[in-house]
Formats: structure tokens, sequence, C-alpha cells
């Protein structure tokens, strides 16, 4: 091919795959911008295999002009079942519809060209094989064939050889004198020992399995020409630089006939068992080993749990079952003892740590889950809790008129409903009661109502004041309540989101606001 035909060549390849790459870039927008559907995905890649396929099988086979005929049916095939898969989908525009034709029609282009890459890595790696068959059977064929005619040279030589003892032979065998032939074959071949030894010698290792022992010179010689012509044959047939791959089929199953082929595949299969077993043997003992030790460490660690337990070190024995909860009746003792161990680090929070106190899963509050609070205060061995979040959003009185505190349906809600809702009847057992001063507006002089006895309850101004002076007033998502009266007697106090400011004026009672209990516990 000249300059201008390479030149010519190239460009047709260059805008081969400009077009494939353009169609394959369309059909990906069609499944990609309708979120990758199953079915008309599917529909691509059933497309794209059976061509492959297809073009695998035929390029194999030989065809030239098959090849591109079966393709061009199949293309056609396939366009019009993902045509049909398309339409079902629902586009944004009408002329998405345009897009669908040319995915499903010239979309087929790119699959084409893929089974044809594909069909030649094929065909490649199957020649190389076919030659690398053909070759070692040329090899095999020949080295016999040599063989066979050095054994017939030796005959040929030999001077110990006679025509009566292949006579007698026969005789004997026609006559029924069968002892007496293997008799009169041992004689013979003891005295041509020698020479059988050579012929046997002379056939190691091509394979050939022509000589038995009760055989003559002359059944020798006859078999060794018997088999002769076969093997030239063989040895012209591969010698004749044929068509890799039109005789792969042919050659694969020869080679893999041959005794000594054979053999060599046993033996690798015989290893592979072997290092398998091997293999196998070390990975169970290494997990047996590595589960035995595994056991033996937890159970020291479940004993140890057990003292800890006993003593009352409910955190430790705790921490010491979580690493090994697959362990006996590990999950149990965990789930025993988690009030205990909730207790505990109650007893050992400080102020200003956040500990975990009640759970709700109903959707009372505004989250699920673990409700956390902050240690306000520690004395006499209880800790005074206050919600780190608001924890809902209620009125602090369903009506709009004149309360205190001790009035306020907010107040029954926190000691009745959310109390019963949200600990357990252990953690119920840790809340005291409480008597709460309830002091009048400092600024208005609005009156705070009587004293109370809460479990629960908010705080009030002076107590944010102390919060805020201590740096533990953090911004929160809504503004919240204090028990604290406001401007008038229906309004109550609140605080604002950035935590800074306490609104003395407060808002009116039946508003919606932030709910941020406090508590004792003991």
């Amino acid at each position: 091919m000249g300059c201008g035909g390479w030149i010519l060549y190239y460009c047709f390849m260059g805008i081969a795959i400009l077009g494939c790459i353009s169609s394959s870039l369309f059909e990906l927008i069609m499944l990609c911008s309708n979120g990758l559907q199953i079915i008309p995905l599917l529909g691509s890649l059933i497309s794209l295999v059976g061509i492959c396929t297809v073009m695998t099988r035929d390029r194999i086979k030989g065809y030239n002009f098959e090849i591109y005929s079966e393709s061009f049916k199949l293309s056609l095939i396939f366009g019009i079942i993902q045509f049909l898969l398309y339409l079902p989908i629902k586009f944004d525009d009408d002329d998405r519809i345009f897009l669908v034709f040319y995915v499903a029609f010239f979309g087929q282009v790119t699959k084409c060209f893929i089974g044809y890459v594909v069909s030649s890595i094929f065909e490649e790696e199957l020649n190389e094989k076919s030659e690398k068959y053909q070759k070692y059977l040329l090899s095999y064929y020949q080295n016999q064939a040599e063989a066979l005619n050095d054994a017939v040279a030796l005959i040929k030589e030999s001077t110990q050889i006679t025509n009566s003892s292949e006579k007698l032979v026969n005789l004997f065998d026609r006559c029924g004198y069968k002892k007496l032939k293997k008799t009169f074959c041992k004689s013979d071949n003891k005295r041509n020992n020698v020479l059988i030894a050579t012929l046997k010698q002379n056939l190691v290792g091509t394979g050939l399995d022509l000589i038995q022992d009760d055989m003559t010179i002359a059944q020798i010689q006859k078999a060794i020409e018997l088999q002769t012509p076969s093997i030239q044959e063989k040895v012209e047939y591969y010698n004749k630089g044929r068509s890799y791959l039109s005789d792969y089929n042919k050659a694969k199953a020869e080679y893999e006939s041959i005794p000594i082929v054979k053999e060599k595949r046993r033996n690798v299969r015989q290893k592979a068992a072997v290092a398998i077993f091997v293999l196998s043997a070390a990975v169970i003992s290494i997990i047996v080993i590595c589960e035995i030790n595994r056991t033996w460490n937890a159970h020291k660690i479940y004993t140890e749990a057990l003292t800890q337990l006993n003593q009352g070190h409910y955190i430790a024995a705790n921490d010491m079952l979580e690493s090994i909860q697959w362990y006996k009746d590990s999950e149990v003792l965990i789930e025993n003892q988690k009030y205990d161990v909730e207790h505990e680090y109650l007893s050992a929070a400080n102020v200003g740590d956040i500990v975990n106190f009640g759970e709700c899963n109903n959707g009372l509050l505004n989250t699920n889950g673990p409700i956390l609070w902050i240690v306000l205060k520690k004395e006499n061995g209880k800790i005074l809790l206050f919600s780190k979040d608001v924890l809902t959003s209620k009125p602090y009185n369903s009506l709009k008129e004149s309360t205190t505190w001790k009035d306020t349906t907010l107040r029954e809600w926190l000691n009745q409903t959310f109390y019963t809702e949200v600990f357990s009847s252990r953690e119920q057992e840790w809340v005291e009661e409480s008597q709460i001063l309830n002091n009048n507006n400092e600024i208005y002089g609005t009156p705070a109502g009587e004293n109370t006895i809460d479990k629960l309850f908010l705080l009030s101004t002076d107590e944010v004041d102390d919060l805020r002076q201590s740096g533990e007033l953090k911004e929160v998502s809504e503004w919240w309540w204090l028990r604290s009266p406001g401007l008038e007697s229906d309004c109550a106090a609140r605080v604002s989101t950035d935590g800074k400011l306490t609104l003395y004026r407060g808002a009116f009672v039946n508003r919606n606001g932030g709910v941020r209990p406090a508590m004792w516990v003991k």
C-alpha cells in the first residue's frame, strides 16, 4: 500500500472511530439522563454481548463475508428491540424521540466496532495457540517417524533374524498351540534379546508402544511397517504451513490426546490438587488457631467482666462485654446492666459534662434516641441536669389567660407525659422531687405564684443569668420558655436562640415555644 493509500486508510479509521465515540456518547446520555433504568440498560448490554458473540463465533469459524452480513442482521434486530424498549420512557421534550431512534439504530455501529475488535483479539489468541499446537505436533510426529525408520534399519541390519521363526509361529498359531507358540517366542526373543532391547530403547519417549513381550522380530517389523504410513502422513500434514485458525480444534484435540501431554496435564492437576489441599489445610489451621486464641482471650475478658460486675464497676464491665458481644451471654449481660452503667456514668459526671439520660423513639420529641443533658450542679449526692437541646415546641399554657407556673399545662405535661414516656421505671426512681422557688418578675413585678414540688421543671430567669455568666448557655435552634412570669400574668419569660439575652417581657403563654426541662437526679 502506497503512502496515499495509508493516508486514506487512517482517515477512514479515524472517521469510523469518531462516529463510534459519538454514537456511544449519545447512548450514554440517553441511559444516564433517565436514571440508568434497568430495561434500557439491559437492552444495550444484551445488544453488545450478542453482536460480540456472533462476530467472534464467525471469525473463529473462518467466515469472511458472513461475519459482516450476520452482524448487519443482528444490528437491525437489536436496534428494533432497543427502539421498542426506549419508547415507554417519558422525555422532557418531543425532540428526544430522535435521540431514541439514533441510539437504537446508529448506536449499533459502536457495538459492531467493539465486536470486530473483540473477535480480532480472539482470532489472534487462537492463532497463537494453534501455531503452538501444530509446531509441537510436527516435532512430535517427526520424532516418531525417525524412530520408526531407525528401528526398521536396525532390523534389516541384523543377521540373527530368520524366516523360519515367523513360519513356526504362524504354524503354532493356526494349529492352536498357544503354549508352544509362547514358549517358542520366548526362546526366539531370548536369542534376539539384544536387538529387541535396542528397538524398545529407540522408541522410548516417542509415545509409540508397538513392541509386546511375546512378539517376534518379524511381528515387530510388521507392526512398525503398519504404523509408519500414518505417522508420515501426519508429518506431511503439519509440515504444510496450514491456516492456524481453521485447524485450531483439530490440533487442540490431537495435542491433548498425546500420552506425554496427558501425563503432564495429569501431573499438573495432581500438583494443583495437592497445593489446594495444603493451602486449604493451612488456611483452616490458621482459622482454627485464631478462633481458639480469640475464644481464649474472650474467656479471659468475660471472666474479668464478671469480676467487675460483682464489684459494682459497671462501666468497666460494660466496656469489656462490648468487645466480646458474640461470646456466651455477653449481650444479655449488657442489656441487663445498661441502667447500672447509666447510673454510674451519672454518678461520675462533673459540672459541664454531657450525659445520656432517658430515651424517646415514639415521636414525642423533635429527635429520637437517647436524650442529652448538661450537668449544671453537683451536690449532696445528686446532680442538676438541663437538656442540651430544645426537645420540643409547646405552649406554656394551652389558653391565653392569667396563669403561674403552678397551673400551666406545660408543667403538667413535663411531670406526667414526658416523665412516663421518656424515662424507664429504673430511671424514674432516680429523678428527685424538688422544691421549686418561683420568684416574681424582677423588672415588672409580675407575680410568680406559689412555690411548687416538681420532678421536672423549667429554669428561672435567675438560673439562666447564672448559666450565661458561666458560659454554659449556647445557641439553640429556637427560643425557649422559662418558668418565670413575663410582662403580664398572661406572659412567660423566654430566652432567645443566641442564648445571650433573657427576655423579661416574655411571650404570650399560648404561643408555641421551645422546651428545655431541668431536673435533679440522685
